[in-house]
């Protein structure tokens, strides 16, 4: 992985978790919520480590888990500014497969996790989560 892709990646990972850590400080959140931005911490700490060590298992798996943290984020999130965040990320990660036409934390010739059904399915995902967010904002 290029140096650039480490910066923009480090850069996008502590500005979100910046960002989540306002909300700890400033919103009063449910359990789940709580667990929810904890579990973040723990997966982008790891990322991050796995990232400066090139330490590509843990690299994918961390991958996974977030992915999988913001799909299930809608059903168990209260808080409109956490999901908001989540929304964020996940149009930053659609951004940026359309600008870089894959998935940045694949290599050059791996097509895994990125692709049309996937990009559909995220897209759809994503006017869920507005929708959700728009239902918990009124």
């Amino acid at each position: 992985m290029s140096i650039y892709y480490l910066k923009l990646i480090t850069l996008i990972t502590l500005s979100l978790d910046f960002l989540l850590f306002i909300i700890l400080y400033i919103r009063k959140l449910k359990l789940l919520d709580y667990l929810f931005v904890y579990n973040v911490y723990i997966i982008h700490i790891l990322f991050l480590i796995s990232l400066f060590y090139d330490e590509q298992i843990i690299i994918e798996m961390s991958h996974y888990l977030i992915f999988i943290l913001l799909f299930i984020s809608v059903f168990i999130i209260h808080d409109v500014y956490l999901l908001s965040i989540c929304l964020l990320l996940i149009t930053i990660i659609q951004i940026l497969w359309i600008v870089e036409g894959r998935c940045i934390l694949n290599k050059k010739d791996e097509e895994f996790g990125y692709g049309k059904t996937i990009s559909i399915c995220t897209l759809l995902f994503t006017i869920v989560m507005s929708f959700i967010i728009g239902k918990k904002q009124n």
